[in-house]
């Protein structure tokens, strides 16, 4: 009895015995849970990356690029005859200007108004296909009033208005001098407040990132003007009263391509995440296909070394199955062991892992300006679970065969 005892011994008191052994084991299974467990949060981080320009979104908006159809503020309302059931608002980008607010210079992304409904949604100022869903939190809209009298209003988002007229400022009643592209002037007055959107705060982030003159396109102050100036249209939103999905978005298109507005491109929320998920970024697909390489060669490591560790312990075999040890027994033991390398590779594995995902974090983080670290169960449970099961699996095999042979050839093997 006391001699089969000692078959149940502890786990990682034999492990203390078979230190370099163990190590080897512990190093390559928590390396692999490593690359793994990383493998999965930069899947995690590309999907939200991809996600957060639309986190705003309205999912039962169209957004229709005017393109090179000739679409203005005088026959817009053309479109509305095409689809039944929709009302929109539309829009005119500016690609480029320069805005003058005290002694600094900004370049400006405007969006003209054409149109402004109650339903209070823009364009998105850095990504096609995305809408920015925003209030009225002072002031007035502007109207058509301003459009047929010539005024020249703007809208602005509150945290841009602080950040150019500073956090004492009531905003409404500013001036600010704009110069378009052809160096035409104008100065245009605050007659309304928006509230802050995604877009706007990555873009504050920049500015207050990034202080001084702003002369480069990487650095835009979005701004809503009045639409007097909309002879051209660039963008229409469209909004439905039920979510449009993809193969609504196809119809749409025939009908667009047999009327006299061909050249538009149509888009909605759905459609532009299929597309951002199917082409992640190529880092993104070399760092997933080299993690996993890695992770399965170093699993089929650990099994290699767990093989020859087995077949150095075969007189330990012989030994025990001498004194009434059964093959079950043999694999429970050895079994143990492996569940206890796991064990200690698991709690290396999990707080390095998190130290790499939070350097990963505030890398992707500071491209975006806006903070991305998900994590839930399965960044870490699924490593766990696979690789695991893996080892453990594999390991299996040269176990039972040793733990089944005779004890002459147990001896013999050593």
């Amino acid at each position: 009895m006391n001699q089969l005892n000692l078959i149940k011994s502890s786990a990682f008191s034999r492990l203390n015995i078979n230190f370099t052994r163990a190590f080897l084991i512990v190093f390559s299974i928590a390396i692999a849970l490593i690359c793994l467990t990383i493998n999965g949060f930069v899947s995690y981080s590309v999907d939200e990356a991809n996600l957060i320009q639309f986190s705003n979104t309205d999912k039962n908006t169209v957004t229709l690029d005017v393109g090179d159809s000739q679409i203005n503020y005088k026959n817009v309302d053309t479109i509305g005859t095409y689809f039944s059931g929709c009302k929109y608002n539309f829009f005119n980008k500016y690609d480029i200007g320069v805005a003058l607010i005290g002694q600094h210079y900004y370049t400006f992304a405007a969006v003209e108004v054409g149109k402004l409904q109650k339903k209070m949604l823009l364009p998105s100022v850095d990504q096609y296909g995305a809408t920015e869903k925003t209030r009225l939190i002072g002031g007035r809209l502007i109207d058509e009033n301003d459009v047929t009298l010539g005024k020249n209003s703007i809208l602005i988002h509150k945290t841009i208005g602080k950040y150019v007229f500073g956090e004492t400022s009531d905003l409404l009643g500013e001036k600010i001098k704009l110069y378009d592209k052809d160096y035409n002037t104008a100065v245009y007055e605050v007659v309304g407040v928006l509230e802050d959107t995604p877009d706007i705060k990555r873009t504050v982030n920049i500015l207050t990132r990034n202080s001084g003159l702003f002369l480069s396109n990487n650095y835009t102050l979005p701004i809503v003007l009045s639409g007097k100036y909309a002879e051209k249209v660039s963008d229409i939103l469209l909004f439905f009263d039920g979510s449009i999905n993809i193969s609504t978005i196809e119809k749409m298109r025939t009908s667009l391509a047999n009327s006299r507005f061909e050249n538009t491109m149509i888009t909605n929320v759905e459609e532009q995440i299929l597309e951002r998920n199917y082409s992640a970024p190529n880092s993104s697909e070399i760092a997933d296909i080299s993690l996993n390489i890695i992770t399965v060669i170093l699993c089929l490591t650990s099994v290699i070394i767990i093989f020859f560790s087995i077949k150095e312990r075969a007189s330990e075999i012989a030994v025990r199955k001498s004194f009434g040890a059964t093959t079950y027994d043999i694999l429970v033991m050895f079994l143990s062991e492996i569940i206890a390398c796991i064990f200690i590779a698991i709690c290396y594995a999990l707080p390095i892992s998190t130290m790499i995902m939070a350097v990963i974090s505030k890398s992707v983080s500071a491209r975006l300006y806006i903070t991305i670290f998900p994590l839930n169960l399965d960044i870490f449970l699924f490593p766990i679970a696979v690789i695991s099961l893996t080892v453990c699996v594999l390991s299996i095999i040269p176990i039972t065969a040793f733990a089944k042979s005779k004890i002459v050839n147990c001896l013999k093997v050593s």
